[in-house]
C-alpha cells in the first residue's frame, strides 16, 4: 500500500515536459515546500552520515570526550539545519506567493513574477553554497570543541575534515537535486512558453559546470576522503591492526556512497540532458515538417535552455516570415490583377506590355485606358516607376494607378488631371521621400494623332522602319512626389504609318552584365530594329531574352517594364 501511494505520488509530481502539476491540495502544497523540504531531507541525511564517520568509522575521541561531543553534535547540527531553513524560507516567499496565486487562477504581478523567475533559477547554486557555509561552520565549532578539551591536533583535523567532507558532498548533492526540482517540476509553472535564459540577474550554469560537479562528487570527494583517513590513521600512533580495521571501514563506507551517490547524480544529469535535449530534438523536427507553432518548453539554466529559447524566437521568426510571404504573395496577386492582362484590341494598333518584377512586388506600372466614346475613340498608355522596390514601391503605385484613372476617365483636360495627379503622390509620398516617374501617351485612333505629359520619366522612343531611325517624344515636368503644384503642359505629335513607338522603365537599359556595364539605350533600339517585323509580343519577348543572355547568371537589380506599340 505505501509503495503505491510512492509510485502515484512520484507520478503526480512528475508530469510530462511542458505541463504543469496542479497547484491546489496536496500537492500543490507539496510542490510549494518541494526546495526546502528536499534541502532538509539531504542535509538530515549528511549530517546522519556525518555522524557514522566521526563515532563509528574513523578514529573516535575519549569516551567522556565523546559523550559530550555527541551532545554537541545533537545541538549544533539540527540548529544548523534550522538556520538553514529559515534563511530559505525568507528566500522562497516570492516563490510561495506566486504559486498561491497561481493555484487561485490568478496571474502574479509582473513584479513578483520576475522576481519569483530570478530566485527560482539561482535557487539551487544559492541553496548549495548556504549548505556549505553551514557545514564549515560546523567543522570549526567542532574544532573548538575538541581543542578547548585537549584532543591531540590529528583528532581535531579528522573532525574538521569530516565535517568539511559532508558540507561538500551535501552541497553538490543539494544543487543536482534542486536543479532537477526547479526544471522538471516548479519551471513549466514559471516559464510556460520558455524564457529562462532572458531572465536577467541570474547566475548562468554551463553544461561544463555540471559535468565538473559530477566528478566532483563522484571521484575527487571520495578519493580525498580515502587520502584523509589514510593520512590520520598514520599520525594517531595505532597498531597496524588497528591501522587496517580503519582503512577497510573507510574503504567500505566510500565505496558504498561514492557509488550511490554517483549513481543517484549520473541520473539527474543524464535525465536533465535527455529531457531537454529531446524537446529541442522534437520541436525540431516539427519545424522540419513545416509546423512553426510548437515550442521547446526547457527552463534548465544552461546551454540547453539558450538554445531551447532561441529556436523559439527562430520558430516565432519562421511564422512572421511564413506570414510576410503569404501576405507578399496575395499582395502580388493584388498587383499583378491591376496590370492589363491582355493586350488592346484597338484597330491599327498592335499593342503589347510585359513588367518583370525584381521582388514579389514593385514599383513599375503600365496600363491600357479605352478614353471617349464610339465616336471620339482614343487609347491611352502609361508606364511608371516609383522609386524604390517591393511593397512601399507598390502601394504608392497603386494609389497613383487609382488617381491617374479617375481623373483621366473623368476629364480630357491633361494638365488639370496631372497636377491633381502630382498634388496626391506629392501627399502621399512626402513622408517617405518616395517619388514616381510617369509618361502618358494618349493616341486618336482616327489619326493617328498623338498627345503626352512626362513626368520625370524617359522620353518614348519612336522608331520609324521607312527611315530606319529613332526620335524622341520629350516632354517637360518633374517627377511626381517632387513638386506638389505643376502644370505638366501636354505635347502633341503624329505618329506614322508603321512606327513602332517604345516605352519603357530605366531598369531596362540600366540592366547591368557580370561586369557591371549597362545594357544601354543603343542595344534597345538596335533589338527594335532588329526585331521590326515581328509583332509587338514578340519584340517585347525578344528584348527581354537578350537582356537574360545580357546579364547571364546576375540578378534583377530593378524592375523591367516594357510597352511596345505597332502603328498599322
Amino acid at each position: 500500500m505505501l509503495l503505491s501511494w510512492l509510485k502515484a505520488l512520484g507520478q503526480a509530481l512528475r508530469p510530462h515536459h511542458g505541463e504543469r502539476v496542479p497547484l491546489k491540495g496536496f500537492i500543490g502544497w507539496l510542490l510549494r515546500n518541494l526546495i526546502s523540504g528536499t534541502n532538509l531531507l539531504i542535509n538530515f541525511f549528511g549530517g546522519l552520515s556525518a555522524w557514522v564517520v566521526v563515532f563509528h568509522i574513523g578514529p573516535s575521541p575519549s569516551g567522556p570526550v565523546a559523550r559530550m561531543l555527541q551532545d554537541v553534535e545533537r545541538i549544533l547540527t539540527p540548529l544548523t539545519i534550522l538556520l538553514i531553513g529559515v534563511f530559505l524560507y525568507g528566500y522562497e516567499r516570492p516563490i510561495r506567493r506566486s504559486l498561491k496565486e497561481m493555484a487561485r487562477n490568478g496571474d502574479p504581478s509582473p513584479a513578483l513574477l520576475d522576481l519569483a523567475r530570478r530566485r527560482l533559477l539561482n535557487e539551487p547554486v544559492l541553496v548549495a553554497l548556504i549548505d556549505l557555509g553551514g557545514w564549515v561552520v560546523s567543522a570549526l565549532g567542532y574544532a573548538l570543541f575538541l581543542g578547548f578539551t585537549g584532543e591531540p591536533w590529528p583528532m581535531i583535523l579528522h573532525g574538521v575534515m569530516v565535517n568539511l567532507i559532508t558540507g561538500l558532498v551535501t552541497a553538490v548533492v543539494v544543487f543536482f537535486v534542486l536543479d532537477h526540482a526547479v526544471n522538471a517540476h516548479l519551471g513549466p509553472h514559471f516559464f510556460p512558453e520558455g524564457g529562462s535564459s532572458k531572465v536577467p540577474g541570474v547566475f548562468r550554469l554551463t553544461i561544463t559546470m555540471r559535468l565538473m560537479g559530477l566528478f566532483l562528487a563522484a571521484n575527487v570527494i571520495p578519493l580525498w576522503s580515502f587520502l584523509q583517513i589514510y593520512i590520520e590513521s598514520g599520525r594517531l600512533g595505532l597498531s597496524p591492526a588497528e591501522e587496517l580495521v580503519l582503512l577497510k571501514r573507510g574503504v567500505l563506507f566510500l565505496s558504498l556512497a561514492a557509488l550511490s551517490m554517483g549513481l543517484v547524480l549520473a541520473f539527474f544529469v543524464g535525465h536533465h540532458f535527455s529531457v531537454s535535449l529531446g524537446a529541442v530534438v522534437r520541436v525540431l523536427q516539427r519545424i522540419r515538417e513545416g509546423d512553426f507553432d510548437t515550442r521547446a518548453l526547457v527552463t534548465s539554466n544552461d546551454e540547453i535552455g539558450y538554445t531551447a529559447d532561441v529556436i523559439n524566437e527562430m520558430t516565432d521568426g519562421l511564422k512572421e516570415r511564413d506570414a510576410l510571404k503569404e501576405s507578399m504573395r496575395a499582395a502580388r496577386e493584388i498587383q499583378q490583377g491591376l496590370l492589363p492582362r491582355t493586350p488592346p484590341v484597338t484597330p491599327g494598333l498592335d499593342v503589347f506590355g510585359q513588367s518583370l518584377y525584381r521582388d514579389p512586388t514593385g514599383g513599375d506600372y503600365f496600363d491600357y485606358l479605352h478614353l471617349g466614346t464610339e465616336g471620339d475613340r482614343r487609347l491611352g498608355l502609361v508606364i511608371g516607376d516609383v522609386s524604390g522596390h517591393g511593397l512601399p514601391a507598390a502601394l504608392l503605385m497603386v494609389s497613383a494607378r487609382a488617381t491617374l484613372r479617375h481623373g483621366l476617365f473623368d476629364s480630357d483636360d491633361l494638365a488639370q488631371v496631372f497636377r491633381g495627379l502630382g498634388r496626391q503622390v506629392y501627399d502621399d509620398a512626402k513622408e517617405t521621400g518616395q517619388f514616381m516617374t510617369l509618361f502618358y501617351l494618349e493616341i486618336d485612333r482616327t489619326g493617328p494623332a498623338v498627345r503626352w505629359v512626362n513626368a520625370g520619366h524617359a522620353p518614348a522612343l519612336v522608331y520609324n522602319p521607312d527611315r530606319d531611325d529613332f526620335s524622341r517624344l520629350e516632354g517637360r515636368g518633374p517627377a511626381l512626389g517632387v513638386v506638389r503644384d505643376f502644370p505638366f503642359p501636354p505635347q502633341a505629335g503624329v505618329l506614322a504609318a508603321g512606327s513602332i513607338l517604345v516605352l519603357a522603365t530605366d531598369g531596362v537599359w540600366e540592366a547591368p552584365n557580370a561586369q557591371g556595364e549597362a545594357y544601354g539605350l543603343e542595344n534597345l533600339r538596335q533589338a527594335i530594329r532588329v526585331h521590326r517585323n515581328r509583332s509587338a509580343r514578340e519584340i517585347v519577348a525578344a528584348v527581354f531574352e537578350e537582356l537574360d543572355a545580357y546579364r547571364g547568371t546576375g540578378q534583377h537589380r530593378d524592375d523591367l517594364t516594357l510597352v511596345v506599340t505597332k502603328v498599322l
